[in-house]
């Protein structure tokens, strides 16, 4: 009898269920992106791995020897047996110079473990071997838009560019171009209409090649560490700070610290599981709204059945008959409310996803938990319930001869 009434009323009942579709496609849609987003961005950084910690020195407290130096580093990878990997790298903004153009770029001076915590996608050419990285030979990978300005061309293995910093020049030959960051920067700034000129290109080089070219100081200031396991990242780091302390005769000035990248994953998860969970109560209140029209309805159908149920009771509906027709008329309207709910959330997450990647805004791929499904499901249902008691109790207490009369 239920369904019967709510068939023969398609309309009225298309839109009492709008509101609840409303607020379960906004709360799927909220969540499926925020979890799609939250991987994605956990992603990057799972990249480095859940084994990695970054060993800092305090600029504020440090001295000019104090600053880590790569006899510091070698020195840790001989006798910290915990270390798997320990990378330094430096990074300046300098210029480039070829034939072609003159531009700012992102110099990074890398050793030799760099891409164990960082790969570099190379697209042409080959990355840079050991011997290479000892001996300070002065060659480069530039990336895909740096090939193309200085170039004309993306395959630029073999060519030459000028390095300038300082006052330091070094001509270094090209042996691989790679894509990166900075080749999707330029192409949302083509996208957008922008002049990508302006942007500096990265240009990688070993360590040994370009350090006339780095404002280093007095040495490096950090280095990233990964242990044999995950289990042994916080021993790791904290024998590499021991052994820093103890080369550098400092032990009691604090000067070093570690950061575990997995503690800061944990932050980013926790930060943006907030904000989904802020954002989805916000857009939970028009389920509020939506209840508050399911009862409003309810209310207007009770009114417009009084005879029926009156002729009903006449015959023997007990009070529980008539309250159980009209809770099951509304919890019917908000179960199919929040199932459409759901197909439009995910259409309006997955719509958005896809608009973003051609705005090239950000790669996010909508994350959708059967556990999502089922509080937003669960949570209509309760919606339905709640608000359809008050007109199903309102109904049930009316007396059947006051009903008949009614008019």
């Amino acid at each position: 009898m239920a369904i019967s009434s709510l068939i023969s009323n398609k309309m009225r009942a298309l839109l009492t269920m709008l509101g609840i579709i409303v607020g379960i496609a906004s709360v799927i849609a909220i969540v499926s992106l925020g979890e799609g987003g939250k991987n994605e961005v956990l992603g990057q950084f799972e990249q480095i791995g859940a084994s990695t910690v970054i060993v800092q020195v305090r600029s504020s407290q440090a001295q000019s020897n104090d600053y880590i130096t790569p006899g510091d580093i070698q020195a840790i990878r001989d006798r910290v047996d915990s270390v798997k990997y320990i990378t330094a790298s430096s990074q300046t903004v300098a210029r480039a110079s070829t034939e072609m153009a003159r531009r700012a770029i992102f110099l990074t001076a890398i050793d030799r473990d760099y891409t164990r915590f960082s790969p570099i996608d190379l697209l042409y050419g080959r990355d840079f071997t050991e011997i290479e990285y000892t001996d300070g030979l002065p060659i480069a990978i530039i990336d895909l838009a740096a090939a193309n300005a200085f170039f004309g061309r993306e395959n630029a293995v073999d060519e030459y560019i000028t390095l300038e910093n300082d006052g330091h020049m070094l001509r270094v030959r090209i042996i691989g171009v790679s894509d990166s960051v900075a080749t999707q920067f330029a192409g949302f700034s083509n996208i957008s209409g922008d002049d990508s000129s302006s942007m500096p290109f990265f240009v990688y080089a070993p360590l040994q090649s370009v350090s006339p070219l780095l404002d280093q100081g007095s040495g490096i200031s950090s280095v990233f560490v990964m242990s044999e396991t995950p289990e042994r990242v916080d021993e790791a780091g904290q024998a590499v700070v021991r052994l820093l302390e103890l080369r550098n005769n400092n032990e009691q000035r604090n000067v070093y610290r570690t950061q575990n990248l997995a503690s800061i994953l944990d932050q980013i998860n926790t930060v943006i599981n907030i904000m989904t969970l802020f954002i989805s109560a916000v857009a939970a209140i028009s389920l509020i709204v939506g209840g508050i029209g399911v009862m409003n309805i309810m209310l207007v159908s009770v009114t417009e059945r009084t005879r029926e149920i009156g002729i009903r009771k006449a015959i023997g509906a007990t009070t529980w008959d008539i309250m159980l027709q009209f809770i099951t008329e509304s919890i019917i309207l908000t179960l199919i409310g929040g199932l459409l709910g759901i197909l439009s959330g995910l259409g309006l997450a997955y719509g958005i996803a896809f608009i973003a990647a051609r705005l090239q805004i950000g790669q996010i791929t909508p994350m959708l938990s059967v556990q999502a499904i089922m509080i937003a499901v669960s949570f209509s249902s309760i919606v339905g319930l709640f608000f359809g008691i008050y007109p199903a109790r309102k109904a049930s207490r009316l007396e059947p001869i006051d009903a008949l009369r009614f008019e």
